[in-house]
């Protein structure tokens, strides 16, 4: 059997933690589809310096990945399971600088009939704006979290029902063909429904009022 045929990939995230290090999380699956694309017979391991992966030592055991310069190359082994045939690939991780606005979106009023301060959002809308607004077409996903933010995990799906009554920051991320744009805060805002006063009875007098 040859050994797998690959070409070297770059990852592209965000720096977006306040701290302007070029420092930040990875998700390192982002490589794979790039790597092997759907290919079941074929599986990466990934190590921090060639010689390590040359020689199957020390892998990296999460996907989860903190880089420590920018930009940063570590190595992927991808073997072949059913011949055992192997070859290595650069993975250059590389932190992007650009960036995009906070967002906070129009306040909207509670539902009637369950005013608890839980709304369903159209994060749809929010996503076009959000476009308008940073004057780019490209595409926008949303996290509870800032860390599933960067890791683009449990994205999160439109209409939202907000999870926290009344106020949340949920977290937009913009993506340019596979790469970390920017990723910002959006403000979400439920407002109260004013109180009703009761009904009541008033009494109207023919022979004191026209």
């Amino acid at each position: 059997f040859p050994n797998p045929s690959i070409s070297n990939v770059s990852l592209f995230q965000c720096d977006e933690d306040g701290i302007a290090d070029g420092l930040t999380i990875f998700n390192l699956d982002e490589a794979n589809e790039s790597l092997i694309g759907l290919d079941p017979n074929l599986e990466v391991i990934y190590f921090s310096s060639f010689l390590d992966a040359e020689a199957n030592t020390d892998p990296i055991t999460s996907n989860v990945f903190i880089n420590t310069t920018n930009p940063e190359l570590i190595y992927a082994q991808i073997t072949n399971s059913v011949a055992g045939c192997s070859t290595i690939a650069e993975v250059s991780l590389e932190v992007s600088t650009t960036q995009i606005q906070d967002y906070i979106a129009d306040t909207l009023c509670d539902e009637i009939g369950s005013e608890d301060g839980i709304n369903l959002i159209d994060l749809d809308i929010i996503a076009l704006d959000i476009q308008a607004i940073n004057a780019i077409g490209f595409p926008v996903s949303f996290y509870v979290n800032y860390e599933d933010a960067l890791l683009e995990q449990n994205e999160l799906t439109s209409p939202y029902s907000n999870t926290s009554p009344y106020a949340q920051i949920i977290f937009a991320r913009v993506e340019n063909d596979n790469a970390c744009y920017g990723i910002s805060e959006v403000t979400l805002t439920i407002s109260p429904l004013p109180p009703l006063l009761e009904d009541e009875t008033v009494f109207y007098c023919l022979n004191l009022y026209p």
